[in-house]
């Protein structure tokens, strides 16, 4: 990452999804130009601010189990399921994995996954396109033109 942006004229806030191979490479998967990627990799939010403000010492992830968005899963990971045969596993990972949205004391960004649906799936349905073309559009990029 830091040859990356050393590399070009960089400025401000840098993301990169970041997959490491079982020899241990690591391969980058996208960039965002944004600092949000990987949040949900935090759950004690002072230090991570503390860190990402330059006032504390970095810091890693903290979150020790898979995360997933329930209503994610079961829109888009269970016809996936039903159709690969992969059933099994989708019960698994909705069973073990913990609810990324769920914050102690804040039940907002649970609750209004709703309202964000109902307005995703209108936008799909007066365009005709697909919800997931619909849930991306107004965040993706594809070049110019």
């Amino acid at each position: 990452v830091e040859r990356i942006v050393a590399g070009t004229t960089w400025t401000g806030q840098i993301s990169f999804d970041l997959m490491r191979e079982p020899d241990g490479r690591v391969l980058p998967l996208e960039c965002n130009p944004r600092a949000v990627s990987g949040l949900h990799f935090f759950r004690d939010p002072a230090r991570f601010a503390a860190a990402v403000l330059g006032d504390g010492p970095e810091v890693g992830p903290d979150v020790t189990v898979p995360q997933t968005v329930r209503l994610a899963m079961w829109i888009y990971g269970l016809p996936v399921a039903l159709r690969s045969g992969g059933l099994a596993r989708f019960r698994k990972a909705i069973r073990e994995g913990q609810e990324l949205l769920d914050w102690p004391g804040d039940s907002a960004p649970v609750r209004v996954q709703w309202p964000a649906l109902a307005e995703i799936a209108g936008m799909a349905w007066r365009e005709r396109i697909s919800l997931q073309t619909a849930s991306t559009r107004d965040i993706e990029w594809n070049g110019p033109g």
